[in-house]
């Protein structure tokens, strides 16, 4: 008995040394102690508990981060600025950081923090461990962003900071760029700009990235989309995301509205649209916050909804069609340019007439052909005034082109207030800058968080 049981112990001792001997050959230490920081080059050290150092930059003071660390147990903390966990348990950490938007009177700045791979996942010890998470501006928020034609050479589309637009004077463009985009700008909601092609020898749709664009001088689109069976000029007369991150395109010239899925965007080819409703006079487009599509018909004088239910079928009809009248029973008016306001009433404009009217969210459904609507807001501008384009900011406030080498904001105030040819609206603010020649289409990145647009972040 006393010999089996020396054996015994020997065998366990040879099996207790063996396992330790495995245990010292994979063990693994973070990079404070010299070895490798990664989970799956080795086992974890449990040794600890040890010091987790969170040190977070890149953001104005008093603006709060958004980080998470994760740890051994699954449980999240949240910090809001860099801090030093003392007395962490030794295991697996990992850090996530969500974007910071922080408040503006015209249009917010965009932080965001790339994670990279070794801090999505790494070990804390006894030695300790120091992360750093870096914040930094995508390159297109806090701008007003404006095509134009007829520009200075270089400056085919021009960024604004917020900061230029506080009041009304002669700032240059805060960017400027020549590319192949054109008349219509949309963006997505990373920021990338998406444009219709400037001339025949550009594609359809092209897509600038938001990293690009932080700076002036000539860019290259990273996507080249071309809509297949649109053969016609001007092919496009305007663009919108939906809710899903689809972009509709509206093609006046080819009676057509075509929806080009995320998997269309995915990269540069010739593509069969996911979509196609065929939609006489289409001019432009916006989504209303239930996912619905408004379009507007120009000399038409129409304005018409196609329900968020019926844009998956190619036999998709309007819901609704309306035809606003400046009186009843009066002279029509002719609706171009759309934009959708934080109480989802919608904003057009009459381009001959340079006339911005407003229409209720109210307005009743249901009626077999056009119906007669006279806007209970409309109000026009002085007789230079070249309407191509409007976009609603974090204020309230209205921009529009204004005529040649200006954009101007109407007031919240001002937008409530009807006004005629003989006294027309005069802007409250006015922006002139010789890098602009004619201003086309207006886009704000992020979109105002009230609003219904795919490019609104909370």
């Amino acid at each position: 008995m006393r010999t089996h049981h020396l054996r015994t112990q020997h065998r366990s001792s040879l099996l207790n040394g063996v396992l330790l001997l495995a245990g010292l050959a994979i063990g693994c230490s973070d990079s404070d102690g010299g070895g490798s920081d990664k989970p799956d080059a080795g086992f974890c050290p449990r040794t600890g508990p040890g010091t987790l150092t969170v040190n977070i930059v890149g953001l104005p003071e008093g603006v709060n981060a958004a980080v998470k660390v994760r740890g051994p147990s699954g449980r999240e903390q949240s910090l809001t600025s860099s801090q030093v966990l003392a007395e962490s348990a030794a295991g697996n950490y990992g850090v996530s950081a969500d974007q910071v938007v922080p408040a503006d009177a015209i249009v917010r700045t965009v932080y965001a923090a790339p994670i990279a791979t070794e801090q999505k996942s790494f070990c804390v010890g006894a030695a300790g461990k120091t992360v750093e998470v870096s914040y930094a501006p995508i390159a297109t928020s806090n701008k007003l962003w404006i095509a134009v034609s007829n520009a200075p050479a270089g400056a085919g589309t021009q960024g604004f900071a917020s900061a230029t637009l506080a009041v009304t004077g002669e700032p240059p463009a805060s960017v400027a760029i020549t590319s192949g985009a054109g008349r219509k700008l949309a963006f997505d909601r990373a920021g990338n700009l998406w444009a219709s092609g400037g001339t025949t020898a550009d594609p359809h749709v092209l897509r600038l990235p938001a990293a690009m664009l932080g700076a002036s001088g000539r860019k290259e689109p990273d996507r080249k989309i071309n809509i297949k069976g649109l053969d016609c000029l001007p092919a496009i007369s305007g663009l919108a995301f939906d809710r899903e991150g689809a972009l509709w395109v509206a093609s006046t010239c080819k009676g057509r509205l075509f929806k080009l899925s995320a998997g269309d965007l995915g990269d540069s080819s010739d593509v069969t649209p996911t979509v196609s409703i065929a939609f006489p006079g289409a001019l432009a487009l916006a989504f209303d916050r239930s996912g619905n599509l408004w379009v507007s018909t120009g000399d038409e004088g129409q304005l018409a909804r196609f329900d968020a239910a019926s844009l998956g079928s190619a036999t998709a009809t309007p819901a609704l069609v309306l035809a606003p009248k400046r009186e009843a029973g009066g002279a029509a008016l002719k609706p171009g340019l759309l934009a959708i306001d934080a109480n989802g009433d919608l904003w057009s404009t009459d381009f001959g007439g340079n006339v911005i009217f407003r229409l209720l969210k109210a307005e009743p459904g249901g009626a077999s052909g056009p119906r007669e609507v006279v806007p209970p807001v409309q109000l026009t501008l002085g007789v230079l005034a070249l309407l191509e384009g409007i976009a609603l900011d974090e204020g309230g406030g209205l921009w529009v082109t204004y005529s040649q080498g200006k954009v101007a904001r109407l007031s919240p105030a001002q937008l409530t207030v009807s006004t005629g040819a003989g006294a027309p609206t005069t802007p409250e603010r006015v922006i002139s800058s010789a890098s602009l020649g004619y201003a086309e289409d207006l886009a704000f990145f992020p979109a105002p968080t009230a609003l219904p647009l795919y490019s609104a972040l909370p």
